[in-house]
C-alpha cells in the first residue's frame, strides 16, 4: 500500500511536471553523450587505424641506405630475435608527366604483391603489377591521362622509363588524403605514390656508379621489417618503446655493416693509392737527382767558360797594350827601314865598285870603312826589321785570340744549348710528376668521397599521415577532457535549479506525506527515484548515442574528408561508461539529497502550509533616484523580482553564461585553428614561391642565377642558406631550421618580422631572430643566450628578437655573424621568389627551367597554405559538434529555466491576470525577466567563453604550432544572437502556458 502509493505519486509527479523531467532527462542525456563520445573517440580512432595497420601488415620498421642493402645485410637482420619478417625493395622520387606538366611522386618496389607482403595495397581497381613495365598507381593520381590500361612516363637524375598502369590502390602509409609529403623533384610537393616490382624499378632506383662501386649486381636501398609480439594499438607508449628498442639493436648493425663497407671500398683505393704514392716518390727522388747533377754540370760548365773568358780577356788586354805601342812605332820604323835600305843598297853599290876597281882594292881602308858601314848598317835594318816583324807576330796572335773568342761562342751556345735541353727534359718530367700528383690528389679525392654510408630510419613516428592523425587525436583528447565537464556543471547546476523548485513546489504534499506517517527517507525515496528516472536511462541513452552516433560520426567523416581508413571500431571503454553513470546519476542525485535535506526536515505542520513570501527590500538601483525615477512600472516590478531571488537569479546567470561561454569556445577554437593559415601565409610569409636549389653557390654565384632567373617571370628574389640545426636551452632542446641572410633589406621583402607586440624587428649582426613557439618552448626571451649545434659544433648566440609565427620552429640569423661564428664561407642554397604576375603562366616557366637544368624543386606558398588548411580541417569536425551540442545545452537550460519560472508564479501570473494586465503585459511581465536574465548571462559567458578557449587553445596545440590565441568579435556577437534567439523563441513558444492559466483556480485559498 505504501510503495503503490509512492509510485502513483511519482507516476503523477512525472506526469505534472513533464517538462522540468524531459529538461532534466535531455541535459543529461547530452552531456552523457557528449563526455561518453568524446572520451571513447580518441581511442576508437587509434583502434581504427591500429586495425588497418595490422590488416595491412604495416612493416614497423623502415630502413633507407644511401650504399644499398645487399642479401649478407639481410641475413644479418634475420637473425635478430624478434623479427618477424624482412622485405628488400626500393624507394626514390621520380617527376610523373602529365601532359604538359611533371608531377613528384613517390615510388615503392617489392618482389611481388599480393595480400601477406608488408605494407600490403589495398586494390581499388584493376590487378596487382607483375611484369617489368607494370605500375600501380594511388587513387588520387587518377586523371584523364593517368588511369589503368594508360602508359606513363617517369623519369629522375638516374633516367627515364615508361610503364603501364594496371592497377589502382590505397597504401597503408599514405592515410592522409590533404598531404602526400614531400619531394624532392618537381615544385616539392609529393602528388602521390606509386608502387611496382624490383625488376621493374632497377633503372631508377639505384644508380649504376653505386653497383660498380660496390662491384654488385643487385642492391636494394629499401628494408622493410615487421616486429613480433607488438602491442595491436600503434600509438601506445607500449608499441613505440618496444620499436624503438628493437630498432637501436636493428640500426646499430646496420650502421656497423655500412662502416666496415667504407672501410672496404676506401681500403683497396688507398692500397692502390699507396702504390702509386710509392712511385711517385721514387720518380720525385729520380727527377731531383737528375735536377741536381744538371744544375752541377751546368755550373761547371759554365764556371770553366768563365774562366777561359776571364784568361782571354787579359789576353787581348795585353793585345791590345802591345798593339798600341806597335801602332806607335810602326810609321817611324818603316820610314828607317827605308832610309836604311837605301844607305844600304848605296854602301853596296860602292863596295861592289870598289871591289871592280883595283886601285880602291888597294886602299884597303876605304874598304874597310864601307864594310864596316855595311855591318853597322846591317845591324840597324836588322833591329827595323824585328821591331816590324814583332807586329807581324802580334797579328798572328790576334788571330788566335779571335780564334780561342769563337771557339768560346761556340761553347758557349752548345753550353746553352745543351741547358735548354736539358731544362726541357727536367720540365717534360716535372709536369709528368704534376700530372701523378694530379692524380694521385684525385685518387685522395676519390678515397674522400667514398660515401660513408647514412642509414634513414622510419617508423610510424614518421610517417605523416600517422602523424597527422595522431595530432588530431592529442587535440581531441584535450577537447575531452575540458568540454564535457564544463557541460555537466552547467547540467548540475540546471539540474539543482530544477530538484530544488520541484521540492520546493511540493511542500504541501510532502508535509501531508509527513503527517500521514511516512519517514523523511521515503519522501527523500521519491525524489531520488525522479532523479533517477530521469537521468539513468538518459546516461544510458547518452552513452549509447555517444558511442554509436557521435563517435562513428567523428570517425566517418574523418575517415571520409581526411583520412583514407577501411575499418570502423568503436571502442566502448567501461571505465568511460561508469564515470559517465557516475556524473550522470551521481551528481543529480547528490544535488537531490541536498535539497531534500535543507527542505524536508521542518516540522510537518510547517511543510504544510506554504513558505512565507520574502521580505520585500530595496534593491540598489532604488537607491539611485536619478535612474529609478526614470524606469517605468513594469521595468521596477521585473528588476525587483529578478533581484529578489536571489538564488534563482544566479543559477540562471550562471546556467545561461556556461551555455553561452561554450558555444564561444567551440566557434573561438574554429577561427583560432583556420585563422593561422592566412595569417602564416598571407602575413608572415609574403613570398609567392620557395626554391630549394641541388647545389650550393656563393654570393657571387647567387646573384648571377638570380639575374637569370628574372627572365622567368619573376619579379625579385633573394637567396640565404637553409638549414636544419639544433637549438639548445635550458627548459628544452628543439630541431630548427636555421636562415642565413645576405642582406635583411632584400628579406624584409618575403618576411614580416614582427614582435610579439607586433612591432616591427629589426634584423642585425649581433644576434639571431627565433619564432614564438620556439621561444615558449624553450624559454628564451630576447637578450638571452641560447646554443646552436650546426653540424658537429656548438655556437653561443644572443637572442635578438622573437617574431610572430604561427607554424614552424625558424632561426634567422646574418651573414655576418653567421662567418664569424662559423669561420666557413656563406653558401646558399634556398630562394625566395616574388613574381610579376602569379599565374599558372610564370610558374610553368619557372618551374620547367628548374627542371631543365636540374638547379632544384620549388615549392608554392598558395600550395603549401592549402595544404596547411586541409590538416587543420580535420579539426572542424569535432568543433562542429560541439557547436551543436552547446547551443542544444543552451536551448534546453532556457526552455527549463523559462519552464520553472513560470510554474512556480502561476498564482502570481493568476493575480496580475485578475488585476487587469492584458496579453501583451503579463506576457513582458514574465519574459522580460527571461531576456534580462539571458542579456546577462549572455555577457558573463564572455569571460568564461575566454577562459575555457585559452585553456583548450593551449592544450590542442601542436609543439610547431601556435594557435589564434584572442577571440574575434564576431564571435561573441554571434554567440549573443544565438543565446537572444533562444530566449526570443522560447519566450514566443510559451506564452500559450501563461494563457492557460486559470485564475480562479490558481487563486483558491490554500486553507
Amino acid at each position: 500500500m505504501k510503495k503503490t502509493l509512492l509510485r502513483k505519486a511519482l507516476n503523477r509527479s512525472i506526469k505534472q511536471s513533464f517538462g522540468r523531467f524531459l529538461s532534466i532527462f535531455m541535459i543529461i542525456a547530452l552531456g552523457a553523450s557528449l563526455f561518453s563520445g568524446l572520451r571513447n573517440t580518441p581511442a576508437s580512432m587509434e583502434a581504427s587505424v591500429s586495425k588497418d595497420v595490422k590488416a595491412a601488415h604495416f612493416a614497423d620498421l623502415t630502413y633507407i641506405a644511401t650504399l644499398g642493402f645487399d642479401q649478407d645485410d639481410i641475413e644479418a637482420i634475420k637473425k635478430i630475435k624478434g623479427i618477424k619478417k624482412v622485405e628488400p625493395g626500393y624507394q626514390f622520387d621520380a617527376l610523373l608527366q602529365d601532359g604538359a606538366g611533371k608531377l613528384g611522386v613517390s615510388v615503392h618496389a617489392i618482389d611481388h604483391y599480393d595480400k601477406n607482403v608488408l605494407n600490403a595495397p589495398t586494390l581499388v581497381k584493376g590487378r596487382y603489377a607483375k611484369e617489368d613495365n607494370e605500375v600501380m598507381i594511388d587513387r588520387l593520381l587518377v586523371s584523364k591521362n593517368i588511369a589503368i590500361n594508360k602508359t606513363i612516363t617517369l623519369s629522375n637524375d638516374d633516367g627515364t622509363q615508361d610503364y603501364k598502369i594496371v592497377g589502382i590502390v590505397d597504401d597503408i602509409r599514405y592515410i592522409s588524403n590533404a598531404d602526400r609529403g614531400v619531394n624532392t623533384l618537381g615544385d616539392g610537393t609529393n602528388k602521390g605514390f606509386i608502387l611496382m616490382t624490383n625488376k621493374a624499378a632497377n633503372t631508377l632506383a639505384m644508380p649504376s656508379k653505386l653497383l660498380d662501386l660496390r662491384k654488385k649486381e643487385t642492391l636494394y636501398n629499401t628494408l622493410s621489417i615487421q616486429l613480433k609480439a607488438l602491442p595491436a594499438n600503434i600509438f601506445s607508449e607500449d608499441y613505440k618503446e618496444q620499436v624503438a628498442l628493437k630498432n637501436s639493436k636493428i640500426h646499430t648493425i646496420l650502421t656497423t655493416r655500412h662502416e666496415e663497407l667504407y672501410d672496404d671500398l676506401s681500403n683497396d683505393i688507398v692500397k692502390k693509392l699507396n702504390d702509386a704514392n710509392k712511385d711517385y716518390e721514387k720518380a720525385t727522388t729520380s727527377y731531383q737527382k737528375q735536377q741536381a747533377d744538371f744544375k752541377n754540370g751546368i755550373n761547371d760548365a759554365k764556371i770553366k767558360l768563365l774562366q777561359a773568358k776571364i784568361t782571354l780577356g787579359s789576353k787581348e788586354k795585353e793585345y791590345y797594350s802591345q798593339k798600341a805601342k806597335i801602332n806607335k812605332n810602326d810609321l817611324s820604323s818603316t820610314k828607317k827601314l827605308q832610309e836604311l835600305s837605301k844607305t844600304m843598297a848605296s854602301l853596296q853599290q860602292s863596295l861592289q865598285n870598289q871591289m871592280q876597281d883595283p886601285a880602291a882594292m888597294q886602299n884597303g881602308t876605304a874598304f874597310a870603312s864601307i864594310t864596316k858601314q855595311i855591318a853597322m848598317l846591317t845591324q840597324s835594318i836588322g833591329a827595323t826589321t824585328m821591331i816590324l816583324s814583332s807586329n807581324q807576330a802580334l797579328e798572328e796572335a790576334k788571330l788566335k785570340l779571335d780564334q780561342a773568342t769563337n771557339d768560346l761562342s761556340v761553347q758557349e751556345a752548345n753550353l746553352a744549348l745543351k741547358e735548354v735541353e736539358g731544362s726541357k727534359q727536367l720540365d717534360e718530367a716535372s709536369i709528368k710528376l704534376k700530372d701523378a700528383k694530379k692524380q694521385l690528389d684525385e685518387a685522395k679525392g676519390k678515397v674522400d668521397e667514398v660515401p660513408k654510408g647514412t642509414i634513414y630510419t622510419l617508423s610510424g613516428e614518421d610517417n605523416i599521415g600517422l602523424v597527422n592523425y595522431q595530432n588530431n587525436i592529442t587535440a581531441i583528447k584535450a577537447i575531452a577532457y575540458v568540454f564535457p565537464l564544463i557541460f555537466f556543471l552547467v547540467a548540475a547546476l540546471v539540474s539543482l535549479t530544477a530538484m530544488y523548485r520541484m521540492v520546493e513546489s511540493e511542500r504541501e504534499y510532502n508535509g501531508t506525506l509527513r503527517a500521514l506517517g511516512y519517514s523523511n527517507y521515503d519522501v527523500m525515496k521519491q525524489y531520488l527515484r525522479y532523479a533517477l528516472l530521469a537521468t539513468l536511462p538518459a546516461s544510458l541513452i547518452g552513452i549509447l548515442l555517444g558511442n554509436q552516433f557521435f563517435v562513428r560520426i567523428i570517425l566517418y567523416l574523418y575517415h571520409y574528408i581526411m583520412f583514407n581508413i577501411n575499418n570502423y571500431v568503436v571502442v566502448q571503454g567501461v571505465v568511460v561508461s561508469l564515470l559517465t553513470i557516475l556524473l550522470s546519476v551521481g551528481v543529480t542525485s547528490a544535488v537531490t539529497l541536498i535539497v531534500c535535506r535543507r527542505e524536508l526536515f521542518e516540522m510537518p505542520a510547517s511543510l504544510m502550509r506554504p513558505k512565507a513570501p520574502k521580505m520585500g527590500k530595496r534593491i540598489l538601483l532604488e537607491r539611485l533616484p536619478f535612474i529609478w525615477r526614470r524606469l517605468s512600472f513594469n521595468q521596477k516590478v521585473t528588476l525587483r523580482n529578478i533581484l529578489r531571488y536571489k538564488a534563482r537569479f544566479f543559477m540562471s546567470i550562471i546556467g545561461i553564461a556556461g551555455c553561452t561561454g561554450l558555444i564561444i569556445t567551440g566557434f573561438g577554437i574554429k577561427d583560432s585553428v583556420k585563422g593561422i593559415v592566412d595569417l602564416q601565409y598571407g602575413d608572415v610569409y609574403q613570398y609567392d614561391a620557395m626554391i630549394h636549389f641541388n647545389e650550393k653557390r656563393n654570393l657571387k654565384e647567387s646573384n648571377k642565377l638570380i639575374k637569370s632567373l628574372e627572365k622567368e617571370g619573376v619579379s625579385k628574389m633573394t637567396m640565404l642558406s637553409s638549414s636544419y640545426v639544433h637549438m639548445l636551452a635550458n627548459r628544452k632542446d628543439l630541431d630548427t631550421t636555421l636562415n642565413v641572410y645576405a642582406s635583411s633589406d632584400d628579406l624584409y621583402n618575403f618576411i614580416n618580422f614582427r614582435s610579439l607586440s607586433h612591432k616591427k624587428l629589426t634584423l642585425d649582426d649581433e644576434g639571431v631572430i627565433i619564432t614564438q613557439k620556439a621561444s615558449e618552448l624553450t624559454g628564451l626571451q630576447k637578450g638571452d643566450r641560447l646554443y646552436l649545434k650546426i653540424g658537429d659544433e656548438q655556437y653561443e648566440v644572443k637572442v635578438s628578437g622573437v617574431m610572430k609565427n604561427y607554424y614552424g620552429h625558424l632561426c634567422f640569423m646574418s651573414k655576418t655573424l653567421y662567418e664569424k661564428l662559423t669561420h666557413k664561407s656563406f653558401m646558399t642554397n634556398t630562394g625566395y621568389v616574388n613574381f610579376v604576375n602569379n599565374n599558372k603562366k610564370n610558374r610553368h616557366l619557372l618551374s620547367e627551367r628548374l627542371t631543365k637544368d636540374q638547379l632544384g624543386s620549388i615549392e608554392y606558398l598558395k600550395e603549401s597554405g592549402q595544404s596547411f588548411a586541409n590538416r587543420l580541417s580535420s579539426l572542424d569536425i569535432v568543433i562542429a559538434i560541439l557547436i551543436i551540442f552547446a547551443g542544444l545545452l543552451d536551448f534546453i537550460v532556457l526552455y527549463n529555466l523559462t519552464t520553472i519560472n513560470i510554474e512556480e508564479r502561476k498564482r502570481e501570473i493568476a493575480t496580475i491576470k485578475v488585476l487587469g494586465f492584458r496579453k501583451r503585459e503579463y506576457y513582458d511581465y514574465i519574459f522580460r525577466e527571461n531576456s534580462l536574465l539571458s542579456f546577462v548571462g549572455a555577457i558573463l559567458g564572455f569571460l568564461i567563453g575566454m577562459a575555457i578557449h585559452g585553456f583548450i587553445i593551449h592544450q590542442v596545440e601542436f609543439e610547431a604550432t601556435v594557435f589564434i590565441r584572442s577571440i574575434h568579435l564576431v564571435v561573441f556577437l554571434i554567440a549573443f544572437m544565438i543565446t537572444m534567439l533562444f530566449t526570443y523563441f522560447i519566450n514566443l513558444s510559451m506564452r500559450h502556458v501563461l494563457r492557460r492559466v486559470d485564475m480562479v483556480e490558481f487563486l483558491k485559498s490554500i486553507e
